[in-house]
């Protein structure tokens, strides 16, 4: 007799899993199917970024090796990924320098620390870059302006801002402030000593100058 309600109860389970699959089978099948997409999806996103990126850093150290450089990574603007492209905008502004052609190499610099769509540290590197590469002939008093958000700002290029002013301040024949802004180099704590110790060593030059 136990046999029969057992064989009873089972029929019952198999009616309501057949019952409960009909209804829901398709809602199971429809997140399995899915899910089977979602994984497909990604695992095709990470190759063909992988692809792109390889294809990316191909194309950029290929155009940036050859002597006519900024006008190859000009050329393959189209197949870098936007990292790749901050880099070659870099590098083609830091090869106009190199072929003496130091205002377009300013304005090449400005115009990457003007955007709005990069790291504000590559902002701030373009700008102190625009500063450095300027024409000789450029007025101190505009570049130590155009500096000022980068030394009175605490951040990893200030050292590097203020030695920098300080050479537009001497040029201009300003010894006492470029002696102001090597003392403030000896104060920052977070920059490289080496930094620390050329910033002692020319305030000691400059510090006779200004006693002088």
């Amino acid at each position: 007799m136990a046999d029969i309600f057992d064989e009873i109860n089972n029929e019952l389970k198999q009616d309501r899993q057949a019952v409960l699959w009909q209804r829901y089978g398709k809602y199971v099948i429809g997140v399995a199917v899915l899910i089977i997409v979602l994984v497909g999806a990604r695992q095709g996103y990470v190759y063909w970024k992988e692809a792109r990126d390889g294809a990316a850093a191909t194309a950029y150290y290929q155009a940036a090796s050859i002597e006519d450089a900024g006008e190859a990574l000009e050329a393959a603007g189209d197949t870098l990924t936007p990292g790749y492209q901050v880099l070659a905008d870099f590098t083609i502004a830091r090869k106009l320098a190199e072929q003496g052609r130091a205002s377009d190499a300013e304005s090449a610099f400005l115009i990457l620390a003007e955007r709005d769509d990069i790291d504000g540290f590559y902002r701030d590197a373009a700008l102190l870059l625009s500063v450095m590469h300027a024409p000789e002939n450029a007025n101190s008093d505009d570049l130590l302006a155009r500096l000022s958000v980068l030394t009175d700002t605490a951040g990893p290029l200030q050292g590097l801002a203020l030695e920098q002013a300080a050479g537009l301040a001497l040029r201009g024949g300003r010894a006492q402030d470029a002696a102001a802004f090597l003392e403030k180099i000896t104060t920052l704590s977070e920059v490289p000593s080496s930094l620390r110790q050329r910033a002692s060593q020319l305030l000691t030059i400059v510090g006779g100058k200004v006693s002088g």
